[in-house]
């Protein structure tokens, strides 16, 4: 994994401790959501409330500039709107991957090509991330 350049390995472990954490907890929700111990709504909100906070680490492991770190807030904010407010169709599956095409473009040009192998380790995982997330609100 990538981190800052200042920082040591145990600060690196504590975030990956923390990302697999968020990644834990957003299944034990989600499987908690389908035994029907929790409230459906309440369940809705921690899992996108989990979402957005595993998006969060991710981004802030690979990432260190302020610039690029807000274009994939901005991103994030967007995929999530768009993604309740639209149908699950094609076109919208078209659509996002454009989005994601013109991230990744104005990554390179903050980061510079230099950096093209690390922020194509990141889209691939924050496109992992979204394909289960997509795929657990398919099941919810």
């Amino acid at each position: 994994m990538y981190f800052k350049k200042t920082e040591n390995a145990s600060e690196g472990k504590d975030r990956l401790v923390l990302l697999i954490s968020t990644i834990i907890g957003y299944f034990a929700v989600f499987t908690l959501k389908k035994a029907d111990v929790i409230n459906s709504y309440i369940g809705a909100i921690v899992l996108i409330f989990l979402y957005m906070y595993l998006d969060f680490n991710i981004t802030n492991i690979f990432f260190t500039s302020k610039r690029t770190t807000f274009k994939i807030y901005i991103f994030m904010v967007l995929e999530i709107m768009h993604f309740f407010m639209m149908a699950f169709t094609l076109k919208n599956i078209f659509v996002y991957f454009v989005g994601l095409g013109i991230l990744t473009y104005l990554i390179t040009i903050d980061e510079g090509k230099v950096e093209l192998k690390k922020i194509y380790q990141f889209v691939g995982l924050y496109t992992l991330i979204k394909v289960i997330f997509v795929l657990t609100w398919i099941v919810f």
